[in-house]
């Protein structure tokens, strides 16, 4: 692949060019791949943690999708497309080059673009034209969002709007990353109700170690501690049977309460 810099390329996109090239991807590309079947992306959707805030989703973007000959395209975290809705035209322009669902979109796959380059930086972009690596995507501009699991802290999803125009209205960049926020938002609801009902559980197990232990949840999150100014805090992931340093030095080891941990003193 070879790419010339522009006399200004921005910070972000120079980044993503460079990762393309490590990737080794070819800026000849037609089209992003195929991964996944129509009954295997159906299935990945049942399944995505996503798949309930859809409809918030779609009628947060519905607008800009139906009105502007925008695609709105939502993936899982390796930049799998799972849902995508706009009018036929653009749809009709995204299925030339892969964007819509069971394709790839990571970075790796097609080079820079507002889904693989927003999941890899971990923030909000927006790629226009000529700054895509393939060359059949400098029609194209998008602008994509990240959505992170405030339980993994783990990006677990991203959403895009995408156009072939020369360059998206500013506004289209911070409406990705408010519908991001928003869909985080929703996550954190919905981890914090999982939490306390393992604490009403578990806390009894706790209890009867006299206030030495933690619960901690299977992604590293401390629900309930026997001593102050532990809860909250994100710990190493356990394994069952296996140790975990704690912020004051000391060594747990993980004992397995089903969705979470029971970390006594070793």
């Amino acid at each position: 692949m070879v790419v010339r810099d522009p006399v200004a390329v921005r910070l972000p996109i120079s980044e993503s060019w460079r990762r393309s090239r490590d990737a080794g991807v070819d800026a000849g590309v037609q089209a992003a791949p195929l991964v996944y079947e129509r009954d295997v992306v159906a299935d990945a959707r049942d399944v995505h943690p996503l798949q309930p805030h859809l409809p918030m989703l779609e009628s947060l973007l519905r607008r800009v999708a139906d009105e502007t000959e925008h695609l709105m395209v939502i993936t899982d975290a390796d930049g799998h497309v799972l849902w995508t809705q706009g009018p036929p035209a653009a749809r009709r322009a995204a299925d030339a080059i892969g964007l819509t669902e069971g394709f790839r979109w990571a970075e790796d796959a097609v080079g820079t673009n507002g889904i693989g380059t927003a999941i890899a930086a971990g923030r909000p972009e927006y790629v226009y034209a000529a700054e895509h690596v393939a060359h059949v995507l400098h029609r194209w501009s998008c602008a994509g969002a990240p959505i992170i699991d405030p339980d993994s802290a783990r990006v677990v999803g991203c959403i895009d709007v995408s156009a072939t125009v020369a360059a998206l209205h500013p506004a289209t960049v911070a409406l990705v990353a408010a519908a991001a926020r928003l869909a985080e938002s929703r996550l954190e609801n919905e981890m914090l109700v999982r939490d306390e009902r393992l604490r009403e559980r578990l806390l009894p197990h706790l209890r009867r170690l006299g206030g030495g232990g933690l619960l901690v949840t299977a992604t590293g999150r401390v629900l309930a501690a026997g001593a102050a100014g532990l809860r909250g805090l994100r710990l190493a992931v356990p394994e069952p049977g296996g140790t975990v340093a704690l912020p004051d030095g000391r060594v747990a080891v993980a004992e397995p309460l089903g969705e979470a941990f029971l970390l006594r003193s070793a």
